[in-house]
């Protein structure tokens, strides 16, 4: 049906343009379209529209405004005969009559009428079908105009009850029910709230009248929001209060009023009850109760009682009045509610929920023959029984027929009955009938609750129309907002009208709105956002985001990680998980471009940036947001334009002027329209003088913030308030103060200062029934409000937080944090204005966070009676409040995590701080797991800024620092690195026995490696995701001691306060691939190197100027305080003033040089610049000063300079050149002084500067400080990653940089307390696991060539024997713990006795003097390897040595030597590559080829066969690997044999790498690298993306992918064990996990800081071996216990553990005439420990 209206408007669009000009005679005034006109589909709701017009398409180019046709004089083909071609002339234009010009306007006039009928129809036809979207698919795509469900996770149920009667029932639910069933939906992930609104209700609360009326609302909440259950009833034979009616209907008054005919019942209604003509329709209002008697709320106990007591008899007395007149005056429903209790009332709205026989439950006592007790005050509690009989009979009467209707509505199940024997106290706990029924009916509802609560989340879940995935409720709760926010809009048309050209239009930049605090652009870009589906035609999506109102958009981090999840589930694809920022930013780009692609479009709203945490630099809008759009990609945000919130200079940069719309002031014919408009949607008026001074307020302030304040103040005021009584604030905090002065008088000072005051106290907020638990707890209020009667249990009453949310309702939003809704305030000027009026005063803040860090510790939870004193002296009571624990179920507690550790420090509680936050273990880790490592570490920032003395936490918050980039990749690290890093620390014993608790496993590594807490490394900055490649240093005159760290691979450059570790901002580069940045003109400006251009901003990184170079440049800072910006540009040298970029000098370098390619180095000093030639061999000063060249000197052959720097005092160059030489030249003349060796023993040596006499530079591993005359050299700071470069501004204080992401940071006046392992002098060639998981074996090599063989005891951590061999040996298996296979240097096979050190066999005949490979096979009872020649394989009994089979090979036709064998442990398949690239599948046991692969049997695609073979355990797949041609590539990929079908399987999945191209990832990450048979037919193979493919090698297919590295990968494992390792040792991501095979969860994960080589898993699997710095390293699980090694088998041992073994026999060489290899040798080939080396690295 759209597509039928969109085709007759563009029908009638083109009649119009065909006809409306023509005159009458060629046309009849209906008429239809032409012939040859051709009406097209100008489509459907993704119609592909680029049209900016409103509601249409334009048609072809006749369809323009009828009046611009007839002006221009345009007529339409007469037929479609008369059609002239291009160069026939038009017709004359024809005068028209009088008649046909009426005619033709009243056509003109017909045709609009009909387009725009068919505008609206097609208009309303497309809200049809945006309304009817299911609200799971609106919600991601931003069809704001679709029905969205409360999806809330949230059982509340009201109970409504009478008072007097049911105390004991409710406080038994309270202390025992309520607890458990909050406990059982918080495991469930739901929030369950009580609303019971019975007890506790003070004077002023009562006032007003407003009771009734808001137990109401509290029930229409509840049945709105509950998922569960939502009305629960206790009643029982009492029928309740019957309060007078707060309004009533002025024609229903008036009516009840004329059968009134006593003159003092008149009077007593004109006393209480007055007519408000502002109400619309008008209204009589019931005056507040202290209006008539003032005494009611006297604080003199006294007269506040007779004050009640006379109104109760006044109310009574009118209550009658108004009952009688009801009944007279009105039909019986009208003058029902006249008649009704407040309990009848709550009960008959109850019954009408639509699920009552799901969500309604009715618990009732009988008292058995109560109503024929006598009547007493105690009975009058339970059952209406003294006063007029006449009353209290109606009133049972009443109750009967009530209880009647809910027998007929409720289901029976949902009914309790309990029957009982009246006492003289009534419900009495210690009689044991009764304890015994406050046990059941609690016991019951217990039960039935939770019953009730599971089947309702069980249909909730399991229905798709209602149920939505948890992830998608924070796009709900953004939808809601939209609505909530754009209610009632009036005067912002243009704005919006201005956003919809932006987002039609061909703009690639972003859209700002922008304006002072309260001007609206909340509602303007709400506005807008439901507007734009509309605008885009559906073809795409909408993402909002305002930010702050959920915790989701209060950080950066979770603000792109939501966004970027939206985009994914629009698109169907996967999700993207990481808690790495710049992760996150270039996925968040990445998926911008999936639109382009798919050919939608997406428009995003961001508003408030102002309210983004500062965290991360959220607000620094340039380092997220792409500064060039994609097409059809479209981005408005909104800010304040204060500078204040770092915002704004930022977004100057972002887009062109332009692209900023600011807010306007409202005008006064918009304010009218506004106060018109607030009035009607209202329902209320105001007197005409009323309206004056609220117009003339609005003028003082015409922000829209102030309207609403003043505007809901007003429309309380009735007709009947004078003007004088009418007052108005003229500024926004005034009307605040205002309201928070109002709620005090209303409500109290104390109650209403301590409630608020929490709320702007807490970190995030507070829920409901957060802040009910805390004014429990909070005995100053509790006192206030109980100053003339005991309360049945000291908790605060309900109902007063109830009252003063509907008060604050406009002002207090709530919004989603943890799981739950918290109340904040809804804008920053009413927190502001809170934080002065309620936090200011220290001792009151003392207090405020007091109670909220009590809350959360779980004080007084639980049974925990808290002591308090009030005017009848001391005492203490349970508080019923809720308990904190660190987790329940698979909740962790995040409101917990995030408030204690802050609330604790904050009231100055150390000791608690430690004790439950900071030095627990426990809370540790669970605070990682939820949240960020950031968060963890401003906990700690937090306490050390409070409590500066303490060493512990210094220590502490020092190693989770020094941690950050392991735990932000895996939490569960924690306990690995505190327990290496606090090895020794006194201060830290209960922590690292904590840490050894964990229940989560971690990687125990044997030695401690890792840099410990007050050594020289006193912090890491870590925020970079790709390798760090600029760094610079200053120091402000404050004393900020400032880094600037830029990254060419993600674009990103960012500053950081030293000193604290914090990073202060961060953005994009303002060009791609930048080559450095800078500080210039001392900190105040930052230099961006690129290829072509030097970019300069304020360090406030506003832009300031661009300087355009030729070619690629060098370029170095000089002059005082680095004022003066140096290039090279070709063939010049270029000067340039740093601080406005003006062109201070251009000279012509010597001719010496050759022109620039941008390969020179420069470096500057005050008064010089030196440089050398792009090829380094020559070198030139420039004085600045003189403006003079110096002499150009060439540094000879090999002597390149590699890097150099000015010294301090300007009279000398120092240079590195050559091969680690250090020459030094005079600096004017060049004049060589003196050269050294210092640096002979350090390779790569990267940057070089001069510091206070002293030369720095640094090499791959140390920095490296020199004297003056570079004779002295000291080094420091160990690195394990290769080290770019070092600064400091005070030789103190060092920064260095990385071959990582990671910045250290090191204070030279410290020591090192590093571990280190021992000095090894022999290199560790091979790790040889035992079958006796405590020993292992290891090959080393001799400095002077022969090998020798340690036995590690891995208990003990010690060599327990050292076997010296005289030769070097090559391939070495294990036969056995005894045995052990080695090759000597005579090419021979040598078995060698580990428990005698002798030489057990000598194996017959030769083998290859290279590239042999000795494989066991048959369970170990047999070797194979290549025969001496190469060309076929032999196979030996390792029992006797001797040859048992050759396996031919080859032919005489065929020949090809063998270089790589596998062999199926537990089979007889051998299988071996050849150099001619066949794969030769064997039976030994058979002597025989089985199987020859080759190149064309992979198929078309395969290029080449790869070095990669392994057979699995029994035999039964052999796996080999080929280069593939694949996406226009080359890739390394497996493929499996399989025995018994004799077919191959190239294992590559397609589909796998088609999504891969699509997410615009490199495909060589596609490429593999290792692989292992982890389980006979499931091979692990690792790619170069670091993603690890389980295939199901049976199958051929994917069985699962392994996540967790982004980098080359590894793997290790044998099929025997449990587990599977997988590490990376690239130096970004250095990074090992331990995967169960069985499970393939990710048991554990450790990133060291050194890098290990030759892992190896032991033989039973559970543990792994590797080599570092020469020494063997043992990694296990936790729960590996080394005691279990006692328990292995010793080997024999000595005393004499050294022994050496001569393997090398005379004879060695000779072959036997009986050996079966009888085949020549091949040419001898060499190696040597340098080639060995090399492999190693």
């Amino acid at each position: 049906m759209y597509r039928k209206y969109l085709r007759e408007i563009e029908a009638k669009e083109n009649v119009m343009g065909t006809q409306c000009s023509a005159p009458a005679s060629l046309r009849t005034e209906n008429a239809d379209p032409p012939q040859n006109t051709t009406i097209q589909n100008s489509g459907a709701l993704e119609i592909q529209n680029t049209s900016q017009n409103e509601g249409h398409t334009s048609g072809p180019s006749t369809a323009q405004n009828p009046d611009n046709l007839v002006s221009q004089g345009a007529t339409p083909p007469q037929n479609d005969t008369q059609n002239p071609g291009p160069s026939t002339a038009a017709p004359a234009k024809k005068q028209l009559t009088p008649e046909e010009e009426k005619k033709r306007k009243e056509f003109i006039e017909h045709q609009k009428r009909e387009l725009d009928k068919l505008l609206e129809m097609a208009t309303n036809t497309e809200m049809m079908i945006f309304k009817s979207f299911p609200f799971q698919e609106a919600i991601i795509c931003g069809n704001f105009n679709a029905n969205f469900p409360n999806t809330t996770k949230t059982i509340r149920i009201f109970t409504s009850s009478t008072f007097t009667d049911t105390k004991y029932e409710r406080n038994s639910w309270m202390a025992k029910a309520y607890p458990k069933i909050k406990e059982h939906c918080f495991k469930k992930g739901y929030e369950f709230q009580v609303v019971d609104m019975r007890w506790g209700v003070r004077q002023q609360a009562t006032d007003d009248h407003m009771t009734t009326e808001l137990c109401m609302h509290e029930l229409h909440q509840c049945q709105q929001i509950s998922k569960g259950p939502s009305f629960i009833s206790l009643f029982a034979h009492k029928y309740g209060y019957r309060s007078l009616l707060r309004v009533i209907n002025a024609d229903e008054f008036l009516k009840i009023q004329s059968q009134i005919k006593e003159p003092e019942d008149l009077k007593l209604m004109a006393r209480w009850y007055e007519q408000d003509k502002n109400a619309v329709p008008e209204v009589f209002v019931l005056k507040p109760i202290s209006r008539n008697i003032p005494d009611f709320l006297s604080k003199d106990f006294d007269k506040q009682s007779a004050g009640k007591t006379q109104f109760w008899n006044e109310s009574e007395k009118l209550m009658a009045i108004i009952s009688r007149g009801a009944t007279l005056g009105l039909d019986e429903v009208e003058a029902t509610k006249y008649k009704m209790s407040v309990t009848e009332m709550e009960t008959e709205t109850g019954l009408k929920e639509r699920a009552i026989n799901k969500k309604c439950f009715w618990f009732r006592k009988k008292f058995r023959d109560i109503e024929n007790q006598e009547p007493s005050y105690t009975l009058s509690r339970y059952i209406e029984c003294l006063g007029d009989e006449k009353v209290w009979k109606t009133a049972r009467e009443r109750n009967k027929a009530l209880q009647k209707r809910m027998e007929e509505k409720i289901n029976p199940d949902n009914i309790y009955t309990y029957e009982l024997n009246w006492t003289e106290k009534g419900i009495d706990p210690n009689n044991k009938e009764h304890a015994e029924y406050l046990e059941q009916i609690t016991e019951d509802f217990q039960t039935q609750m939770i019953v009730s609560i599971d089947e309702a989340i069980k249909e909730k879940e399991s229905n798709k129309k209602l149920s939505l995935k948890p992830e998608r409720e924070e796009f709900l709760r953004h939808a809601a907002l939209v609505e909530e926010k754009s209610s009632g809009i009036r005067g912002r048309d243009e704005i919006v009208k201005k956003i919809k050209d932006y987002v039609l239009g061909d703009s690639k930049e972003v859209l700002v709105v922008h304006g002072e605090s309260g001007c609206g652009k909340t509602s303007v870009m709400a506005l807008a956002a439901k507007q734009a589906f509309q605008w885009i035609r559906g073809n795409g999506m909408v993402l909002v985001r305002f930010l702050g109102s959920t915790q989701e958009s209060s950080n950066l981090l979770t603000l792109l990680q939501s966004m970027i999840s939206q985009i994914h589930q629009y698109f169907k694809l996967p999700e993207v998980k990481s808690q790495d920022l710049q992760v996150l930013v270039k996925k968040f780009q990445t998926s911008l471009r999936f639109f382009i692609l798919k050919k939608k479009k997406v428009v995003l709203f961001i508003d408030s940036i102002d309210q983004l945490e500062s965290a991360h630099n959220g607000r620094v809008v340039s380092s997220w947001i792409p500064k060039n759009l994609i097409k059809d990609t479209k981005v408005i945000i909104s800010t304040l334009d204060q500078p204040e919130f770092g915002v704004f200079p930022d977004i100057k940069t972002l887009s062109a002027e332009e692209n900023f719309i600011q807010v306007p002031l409202l005008t006064s014919s918009d304010r009218e329209d506004i106060l018109d408009h607030f009035c009607q949607t209202s329902n209320r008026t105001l007197t005409d003088a009323q309206r004056t001074y609220v117009l003339e307020m609005f003028e003082k302030c015409p922000l829209p913030l102030f309207i609403k304040l003043s505007f809901r103040e007003a429309m309380e005021w009735t007709s009947f308030r004078s003007i004088k009584e009418c007052c108005l604030q003229d500024t926004i905090r005034g009307c605040i103060d205002q309201l928070f002065q109002k709620m005090e008088t209303k409500y109290g000072r104390i109650f209403v200062s301590r409630t608020l005051g929490y709320i702007t106290a807490a970190k995030h907020g507070l829920s409901e029934f957060e802040l009910e638990d805390i004014l429990s707890c909070d005995d100053d209020v509790l006192n206030d409000v109980y100053q003339f009667w005991t309360p049945p249990i000291r908790r605060l009453p309900p109902l007063l937080i109830v009252r003063l949310r509907y008060d604050l309702r406009w002002y207090l939003v709530s919004r989603g944090d943890s799981g739950i809704q918290i109340l904040s305030w809804y804008h920053r000027q009413f927190w502001e204005a809170a934080e002065n009026r309620y936090t200011k005063d220290e001792s009151t803040r003392l207090q405020l966070h007091t109670g909220l860090a009590d809350y959360f510790l779980g004080r007084w939870a639980g049974n925990t009676p808290k002591p308090f004193q009030d005017k009848n002296g001391k005492a203490e009571e349970i508080r019923y409040v809720a308990s904190q624990p660190v987790q329940l179920g698979n909740q962790i507690n995040e409101r917990k995590m995030k408030n204690l550790p802050y609330h604790l420090a904050k009231s100055k509680n150390l000791k608690d701080l430690k004790k439950h936050c900071l030095l627990n273990f426990d809370f540790l880790i669970h605070k990682l797991l939820c949240l960020q490592t950031e968060d963890l570490l401003d906990d700690f920032a937090l306490a050390r800024s409070l409590f500066p003395a303490e060493t512990d936490l210094e220590m502490l918050s020092q190693a989770i620092n020094l941690s950050s980039a392991a735990l932000s990749l895996d939490p569960r690290q924690l306990p690995s690195h505190l327990l290496d890093r606090l090895e020794n620390s006194e201060c830290h014993k209960d922590l690292l026995a904590q840490c050894q608790q964990s229940m989560y496993p971690y990687i125990v590594c044997s030695h401690s490696l890792l840099k410990k807490p007050g050594g020289q490394l006193i912090r890491t900055l870590t925020g970079h995701t790709t390798t760090v490649t600029s760094l610079d240093l200053h120091l402000y005159p404050s004393g900020q001691l400032v880094a600037l760290s830029g990254s060419s691979s993600d674009n990103i450059i960012k500053t950081w306060d030293v000193h604290t570790g914090k990073e202060i901002k961060s953005g994009s580069t303002m060009q791609l691939d930048m080559y450095n940045a800078a500080f210039a003109a001392d900190g105040q400006i930052i230099v961006q190197i690129f290829k072509n251009a030097i970019i300069c901003c304020s360090s406030q990184w506003e832009l300031k100027y661009t300087l355009k170079l030729k070619q690629n440049v060098g370029v170095t800072f000089a002059g005082k305080t680095n004022s003066t910006i140096a290039a090279i540009d070709t063939d010049e040298l270029i000067l340039w003033d740093a601080l406005t970029g003006e062109e201070i000098r251009r000279k012509t370098t010597p001719s010496k040089f050759e022109k620039s390619y941008g390969m020179e180095l420069l470096r500057g000093s005050e008064n010089y610049v030196a440089f050398t030639s792009n090829l380094m061999e020559n070198l030139c000063v420039y004085n600045i000063k003189d403006d003079l060249f110096s002499p150009v000197v060439n540094m000879g052959e090999d002597k390149d300079i590699i890097t150099m720097a000015i010294s301090s005092d300007e009279t000398q160059i120092v240079t590195a050149r050559g091969i680690n030489e250090l020459a030094i030249f005079e600096i004017s003349t060049l004049q060589l002084l003196r050269t050294s060796k210092a640096l002979e023993n350090f390779h790569l040596l990267n940057s070089m500067h001069s510091k206070n006499d002293s030369i720095l530079t640094c090499d791959q591993n140390f920095v490296l400080i020199l004297d003056k005359t570079g004779s002295d050299v000291s080094s420091h700071f160990h690195h394990a990653v290769s080290l770019e470069d070092v600064k400091t501004c005070d030789m103190k204080i060092f920064v260095t940089r990385t071959q990582d992401k990671i910045i250290r940071v090191w204070d030279l006046e410290k020591k090192d307390v590093q571990n280190k392992l021992p000095e090894q002098v022999n290199r560790i060639s091979e790790i040889i696991p035992m079958k006796n998981t405590r020993y292992t074996i290891l090959h080393r090599t001799l400095k002077d060539g022969p090998s020798l063989f340690e036995v590690y005891d891995l208990q003990r951590d010690k060599v327990v024997k050292t076997i010296t061999m005289d030769c070097k040996v090559g391939d070495i298996t294990l036969l056995d713990d005894s045995s052990l296979l080695l090759v000597n240097s005579n090419d021979k096979i040598i078995k060698i006795s580990l428990d005698t050190v002798s030489v057990a066999t000598e194996f017959e005949g030769l083998i290859p003097a290279a590239n042999s490979d000795l494989r066991l096979f048959n369970g170990g009872k047999e070797l194979v390897v290549q025969t001496r020649g190469r060309i076929n394989l032999k196979c030996y009994d390792v029992e006797s040595g001797k040859v048992t089979k050759i396996i031919p090979c080859s032919t005489k036709e065929k020949s090809s030597p063998i270089d790589m064998i596998a062999a199926s442990r537990d089979g007889h398949i051998v299988t071996c590559i050849t150099e001619d690239e066949r794969f030769l599948v064997c039976d030994a046991e058979k002597k025989r080829i089985i199987k020859t692969i080759t190149k064309k049997d992979l198929g078309s695609k395969a290029r080449e066969t790869g070095l990669d073979i392994a057979v699995s355990t029994r035999g039964n797949y052999v796996i080999g690997s080929l280069q593939l041609a694949a996406a226009k590539e080359t890739l390394t990929t497996p493929f499996v044999w399989k025995k018994e079908d004799d077919e191959i399987t190239v294992l590559f999945d397609d589909n796998d790498l088609k999504q891969y191209i699509e997410q615009g990832k490199d495909v060589y990450g596609f490429e593999m690298n290792t692989m292992v048979f982890v389980k006979d037919e499931l091979l692990a193979v690792a790619y170069q993306d670091g993603v690890i493919r389980l295939w199901d090698v049976a199958q051929g297919t994917v069985h699962m992918k392994l996540s967790g590295h982004t980098d080359i990968v590894e793997v290790y494992g044998n099929p025997y064990g449990p587990y599977m390792m997988s590490y990376c040792d690239m130096e970004e991501t250095n990074l090992m996990r331990i995967w169960d095979i069985n499970s393939w969860e990710c048991l554990a994960s450790y990133r060291p800081e050194a890098f290990f080589r030759k892992v190896t898993p032991a033989s039973d699997g559970k543990s792994f071996l590797a080599e570092l710095d020469q020494n063997l390293v043992h990694f296990t699980l936790n729960e590996f216990d080394k005691n279990d090694l006692e328990m292995q088998k010793l080997i024999n041992e000595s005393d004499d553990t050294e022994f050496r073994l001569q393997v090398l026999g005379d004879n060695d060489k000779t072959v036997s005439p009986d050996d079966p290899d009888q085949e020549d040798e091949e040419p001898e080939e060499t190696f040597s420990d340098d080639e060995d080396d090399d492999d190693d690295n």
